[in-house]
């Protein structure tokens, strides 16, 4: 018979592996897309559309219907989570060669072999098949990957500071939007910055997304820059070779003449036309998460200084940033440790459909006025209300 504490402890150990199954395999939405994607490039022709409808109709059409998720896994093992942020890294490198391959008409015997043997399929047919309009088809789809996969994986692992390869491999996936100065603007200043007035990522009221677009990416890279000349300083190294910024540009610049060497110049622009895709979803997000909102200077980051949202679907693929005040409380936090905090707004739509709706300005300004007024009375210091005011009298 079973001892009497081992009985106890069967349940404890059962509820380590199954008992968050769900708020565990919830992240595994991600990689399974992207898995979804690359089955779709390997078929060719217009199946290369099917995946970005299929991000489409997840993020944009169920969402708000899938509701809010707030569960935080009690157990399950860091490697698990970690392998759904690792697995990011590989399928976005295979989902780029794929595409890049159908791209072109050089010859690779050896990735034509490979593929057939591990996948079954014949890489070559689906490249006859595919034509100009089904690779602006997988453009698309690759830049909205590159977006939710590369970006929000990226964006978790260079906060890993004291884990050195976490933070190399999150630059490369940040290479993949053309956002490798994220890598020091984000984490040496706008989690300081953000709600003033100066960081590249708070976004005044009445400022369109189009606006701020230009504004965010020229001040991101500036304000990396200026990080980077202090420290080589202060260290004395010579600026070009140590430089991090130009070291991360040159990443974004290695990627694409792989793809010009591979494919030529439909390579290159397959692989532009879905980085900029994918840094345009990066930042549409950017703008929904710190839109109208202010923090008076010496005040310290609180909830309400970050839009959050818990849809069920995005914050799932999106590995919890969504989440957005949990993480500038504590940036550190690895994301499946993100929560509702209290005291910090709503967007009123998911994420994803807000980001779309921020492409319409007029469309936007209408939907987010009735939130922001509620920040106003319900969260806004009194400090930040006169702030807000100020802006007013100023820009009238």
């Amino acid at each position: 018979m079973m001892p009497h504490d081992a009985k106890k402890r069967v349940p404890r150990v059962l509820r380590t592996w199954t008992g968050d199954a769900y708020a565990i395999g919830r992240f595994a939405l991600q990689p399974a897309l992207q898995v979804f994607v690359g089955w779709t490039f390997l078929s060719g022709g217009a199946m290369l559309w099917a995946g970005g409808a299929l991000y489409a109709v997840l993020l944009l059409a169920l969402d708000d219907l899938s509701g809010d998720d707030f569960d935080v896994p009690r157990s399950g093992r860091p490697i698990l989570f970690d392998l759904f942020v690792h697995a990011t890294f590989i399928l976005t490198l295979l989902l780029t060669v794929l595409l890049i391959y159908l791209a072109g008409r050089f010859s690779a015997p050896w990735l034509e072999t490979a593929t057939g043997m591990v996948t079954g399929f014949d890489i070559a047919a689906a490249r006859a098949r595919t034509g100009g309009a089904d690779l602006a088809g997988g453009a698309i789809t690759l830049g909205i990957a590159y977006s939710v996969a590369a970006g929000n994986s990226g964006h978790e692992l260079i906060h890993r500071r004291s884990r050195r390869m976490d933070r190399a491999v999150g630059r490369w996936l940040l290479a993949f939007v053309f956002n490798t100065p994220l890598a020091l603007e984000h984490v040496y200043g706008h989690h300081g910055n953000v709600g003033f007035a100066d960081d590249p990522t708070t976004v005044r009221r009445g400022v369109s997304f189009w606006r701020f677009l230009p504004r965010t990416i020229l001040q991101t890279s500036a304000y990396a820059w200026r990080l980077e000349a202090r420290r080589l300083a202060r260290t004395g190294r010579r600026r070009f070779l140590r430089n991090r910024v130009l070291r991360g540009h040159m990443i974004s610049l290695l990627i694409a003449l792989a793809c010009f060497a591979a494919a030529g110049w439909a390579g290159l622009a397959v692989f532009v036309a879905a980085a900029a895709i994918g840094r345009l979803l990066v930042e549409q997000f950017n703008y929904c998460s710190h839109y109208g909102l202010v923090r008076a200077p010496g005040r310290p980051v609180r909830a309400r200084h970050s839009w959050n949202s818990f849809r069920r679907l995005s914050t799932s693929v999106m590995f919890n940033i969504p989440r957005h005040a949990s993480h500038h409380l504590s940036a550190g936090r690895p994301y499946w440790r993100l929560e509702r905090e209290p005291g910090g707004p709503v967007l009123p739509h998911g994420i994803a459909l807000m980001a779309m709706i921020a492409l319409v300005p007029p469309l936007w300004y209408r939907i987010i006025a009735p939130a922001l007024a509620e920040w106003d009375r319900a969260f806004a210091s009194a400090e930040e209300k006169k702030l807000l005011a100020a802006s007013r009298t100023a820009g009238s």
